[in-house]
């Protein structure tokens, strides 16, 4: 494949510009769709041609550049209209003629590699693992296994399930590149005082674990009762946690605070960030808390990302899945001043340069090129 490293000449007219299409279930307001939105501008920005191909919804929940085309086969969730994903991909790679693919969640990954080995559809297709593969069933385990060797290339996000696939599936070109920052979520970290205030986000799920959340907070109180907290996302969970909330005596003190654009940078001046998940694939708002100087307090979530995002006892620190003494206790040091400011804001600088764009753009070309 032609050389797709980005150079101002790429820039001087469309025939010389490569095409790059990410293949995706939809455009939600979730991570993953984040990163396709944050990688699809920068590299429109670049001079690129890109596409977004998603399965269902007509739209994009994060803003895209105008160069950036938005494709939608708009089918409903179901294995019934598996086979009408496979021919809408394979219908518009005949159309748009990509020069790669990235594949950015686990249902747009099996199809695009089934049709790759059923009917052989051109471009090199690079597919990326968002999730945590320990906790699929067996059978999806491996699926994955299988049919990710087949791949140009696949991208982990951390070390942990890079470490995974080198021993499940060792045929399989492995590179790891994290999340991208967006640069609209964060802030330079607070020199100053903070506020009484713990903030938790994430989806109202199971996953989250916010329960956990809520109930370490209510132990916090008893030695830090000026202490509030604001939960923020939506979900299925909302009536529980409402429900939990009020049964703990937290009414008008913990808050749900549904779905907030930039929530770390509108909320930079917290005192602690709290992270309860049971598992994560590389969570973007542990990462926007640490790269804004935030102290944090994180479950030891499957498969073991957070130790690449928190340096425990420097700028947070990490405990026991489900653990709610221990998150209790490790939040009441932060809440303490245990962790030295300094420390703290020498660490976001370094998960800011770790994830900057342009570097993790740099790596993604890197792997189209070499696919």
């Amino acid at each position: 494949m032609a050389d797709l490293a980005c150079r101002d000449d790429l820039k001087q007219g469309a025939a010389m510009t490569k095409k790059i299409m990410f293949f995706t279930t939809g455009m939600t307001a979730g991570g993953a769709e984040r990163v396709i939105a944050t990688l699809a501008n920068a590299l429109d920005a670049r001079g690129f041609d890109v596409v977004i191909a998603m399965i269902k919804g007509q739209e994009s929940a994060y803003d895209l550049a105008p160069g950036v085309l938005l494709r939608s086969a708009n089918l409903s969730p179901g294995l019934e209209n598996v086979a009408s994903a496979i021919g809408f991909y394979r219908g518009l790679i005949r159309v748009e003629s990509p020069d790669v693919i990235a594949s950015l969640s686990t249902k747009s990954d099996i199809i695009a590699l089934v049709s790759k080995l059923l009917f052989h559809t051109r471009g090199k297709l690079i597919v990326s693992d968002r999730a945590d593969p320990y906790t699929r069933n067996r059978r999806m385990q491996l699926a994955c296994n299988f049919l990710y060797r087949w791949a140009d290339a696949l991208v982990c996000q951390s070390r942990s399930v890079a470490d995974y696939y080198h021993r499940k599936c060792k045929r399989a070109r492995v590179t790891v590149i994290p999340n991208p920052l967006n640069t609209d979520s964060i802030t330079e970290p607070l020199r100053g005082a903070r506020s009484p205030l713990v903030i938790s986000v994430g989806r109202l799920s199971q996953q989250k674990n916010h329960r956990l959340a809520i109930g370490a907070f209510a132990q916090l109180r008893q030695s830090f009762p000026d202490l509030a907290m604001k939960i923020f996302g939506s979900g299925p969970l909302q009536q529980e946690l409402a429900e939990l909330i009020t049964r703990e005596g937290l009414e008008g003190v913990v808050t749900l605070e549904g779905v907030i654009p930039d929530v770390v940078r509108q909320n930079a001046d917290a005192a602690l960030f709290l992270f309860t998940s049971t598992h994560e694939g590389y969570p973007n708002a542990l990462m926007e808390a640490a790269a804004s100087g935030i102290p944090a307090v994180t479950t030891d979530f499957s498969p073991g990302t957070a130790r690449e995002i928190i340096d425990d006892g420097i700028n947070g620190y990490i405990v026991p899945s489900g653990n709610q003494q221990a998150v209790a206790e490790a939040a009441g040091k932060v809440l303490s001043g245990e962790l030295q400011p300094d420390a703290v804001n020498e660490a976001a600088a370094g998960v800011r340069e770790r994830h900057r764009t342009d570097r993790i753009v740099d790596a993604w070309l890197t792997v189209f090129d070499a696919a």
